[in-house]
């Protein structure tokens, strides 16, 4: 008896199937799969929460002010969306992680709907702005509803699934550890895409670097100092500048070093152990190979 052909998977039609042929990842793969690819994501996420609320009260519902306040019942809604629209959120990125750990393709799990959520990340972007405003007088329930519709379509759909699918990309992408923690790398590299005020650093507001410096700060590559300043326009010093480098490679330093234990020299004369940045520059200098300082061995 002859036996049935398994049906092919949409994925691997040739217009749709993976254009990834070797175990080792290319060029071109690392640049939009890992860097161009979360860096649009993130930006486009970061410009929404950034500038989102604004574009509501100063342009969507601008036809409902009444000397310059909007009625009460579209500021009750505008409070509640973001609220309400977290438990959305929360299901979303439990059922996206549900979704891609039973997803069995030649792409493998992640690529599929990483491909199916750029479609839905574009889609949700144009639905986002092209809400139908009131006409000033009624009740704006209709600009409500597909105001609601829109952000949940971004972010309780498809920055979930993007974000749950690229960020099981890196663990599955590659059995060569080197090649894992330069896309790793390039990964937290994407995250100055994020766009957002500064929390930590008082002195950061209005600089034209601030975006970058939060998503930096968000990325676990730079600090404030401890008077709560950072210092932007300040040269950074060696210290600071491996501490950088740890945190762009993902080593946390262990604070407890014991170099005799791991029968290491302090090759520095002006680095000490009672030094803020004794643990970040032996980190940054130690043979991987042969010397373990970090906490994530």
């Amino acid at each position: 008896m002859e036996e049935k052909k398994q049906k092919k998977s949409l994925f691997e039609t040739p217009l749709l199937s993976t254009k990834v042929k070797s175990a080792n990842v290319k060029l071109p793969e690392m640049l939009f799969g890992y860097f161009l690819g979360p860096f649009g994501a993130l930006l486009a996420s970061g410009i929404f929460t950034s500038f989102l609320n604004r574009y509501w009260t100063d342009i969507l519902f601008a036809n409902y002010k009444e000397n310059g306040v909007l009625p009460q019942s579209i500021t009750t809604f505008l409070t509640l969306l973001p609220l309400l629209s977290a438990i959305l959120i929360v299901v979303g990125n439990l059922v996206a992680g549900q979704l891609i750990e039973r997803t069995k393709t030649k792409a493998g799990k992640a690529r599929p709907w990483i491909l199916l959520a750029s479609v839905l990340l574009g889609v949700a972007c144009v639905v986002m702005f092209i809400v139908p405003m009131g006409n000033g007088t009624d009740t704006p329930v209709l600009t409500m509803v597909f105001t609601a519709i829109a952000y949940n379509l971004y972010y309780s759909v498809a920055y979930p699934l993007y974000n749950t699918a690229n960020s099981t990309l890196v663990p599955v992408s590659t059995r060569n550890s080197n090649q894992r923690g330069l896309l790793a790398s390039m990964a937290n590299f994407a995250g100055v895409g994020r766009v957002e005020a500064p929390s930590a650093s008082n002195d950061v507001a209005g600089h034209w670097a601030a975006g970058y410096i939060v998503a930096l700060e968000r990325a676990n590559i730079v600090t404030g100092y401890e008077d709560g300043t950072f210092r932007p326009n300040a040269n950074i010093t060696r210290a600071e500048a491996a501490t950088m480098v740890n945190g762009a490679i993902d080593r946390t330093p262990d604070t407890a070093l014991d170099l005799a234990a791991n029968s290491y020299t302090n090759p520095f004369t002006d680095v000490t152990a009672g030094q803020w940045f004794f643990a970040q520059v032996m980190e940054a200098t130690v043979n991987h190979v042969t010397a373990h300082f970090h906490t994530d061995k």
